[in-house]
């Protein structure tokens, strides 16, 4: 397949021509965090400019989930796209469930933020400007961005980390983007990990049967697979795109329009996220002024 068919046959021409341009702006950024002992006692000196550090880091480190959970999914679906152009079916799903399992994730993880920013907005703001004295800490966005960037299964024998740092079965952040512990996700899912686990399908997809006695081995089925695997679950495919691509961007866009730091994507602020559903809820009072 050529890759404007692939592209086509994948349904992403509303998102394919964005996602190296900005990838690419989101390659070089820095971040930087204060050491704890120095925090402590600039907190304890200055209330107010340990709380701008405070968030001034925690806007920083959204910055950092959303530039990150763009990439994954842009790496992901690049995958997809390079498989089925070279006609590698068992690349094509690996890579497909690679992008479900990331968007499942990203939704686990960061799904709350923007409205959070929003509800918080004020504060945050003024809290960054160097105005807030009082102590207003957030334990609840920083388990969430800590369990986004470094939950990981425990190694055997190794002490229990905290359980932000755990990572979720997949099929349980699954269930929460699906809404539903069944539907066309798991579906999806479960014939993913088939193929790309050394099981059945990974045979049978060079195996075409003639009749009930024969068997013809085959290398070029691939192509054809590919299209059927993919109509089968557009939905989820629609679904596994969508909801990593734009909760990444909301984030990244949610900054744009938070004042007095530097986290900002300018690129973003040239997209239309209108037909993005949430940020038809939320983006009106962040760009308000």
């Amino acid at each position: 397949m050529t890759i404007n068919e692939v592209i086509q046959l994948l349904g992403i021409a509303w998102c394919y021509p964005t996602l190296k341009p900005i990838s690419r702006s989101l390659h070089g950024t820095i971040y930087r965090f204060m050491g704890t002992n120095e925090y402590v006692q600039l907190a304890s000196a200055d209330p107010a400019a340990g709380m701008r550090i405070y968030w001034m880091e925690l806007v920083g480190r959204i910055h950092l989930a959303g530039a990150t959970a763009f990439l994954r999914q842009e790496r992901w679906l690049q995958a997809m796209v390079s498989a089925a152009c070279g006609s590698n079916y068992l690349a094509f799903a690996a890579a497909f469930r690679g992008l479900l399992e990331s968007a499942a994730d990203i939704y686990d993880s960061l799904n709350g933020v923007p409205t959070m920013l929003l509800t918080n907005r004020p504060m945050i703001e003024k809290a960054l400007k160097g105005e807030l004295s009082e102590r207003v800490e957030s334990q609840d966005l920083e388990n969430k961005l800590l369990h986004y960037s470094h939950a990981r299964k425990p190694l055997p024998n190794e002490p229990r980390p905290p359980d932000a740092q755990i990572a979720k079965q997949s099929r349980i952040c699954i269930t929460r983007l699906q809404g539903s512990p069944s539907g066309a996700l798991h579906d999806c899912y479960a014939e993913l990990c088939n193929i790309a686990h050394p099981a059945a399908l990974s045979v049978l997809a060079f195996l075409q049967p003639t009749s009930d006695e024969e068997l013809h081995l085959r290398a070029d089925l691939d192509p054809d697979q590919i299209r059927a695997l993919t109509l089968t679950h557009a939905e989820a495919l629609s679904i596994s795109i969508e909801a990593g691509l734009n909760l990444a961007v909301m984030l990244l866009a949610c900054l744009n329009n938070l004042r007095h730091h530097d986290s900002v994507t300018p690129i973003i602020s040239t997209l239309d996220l209108s037909n993005i559903g949430l940020w038809k809820t939320i983006g009106p009072a962040l760009e308000a002024r």
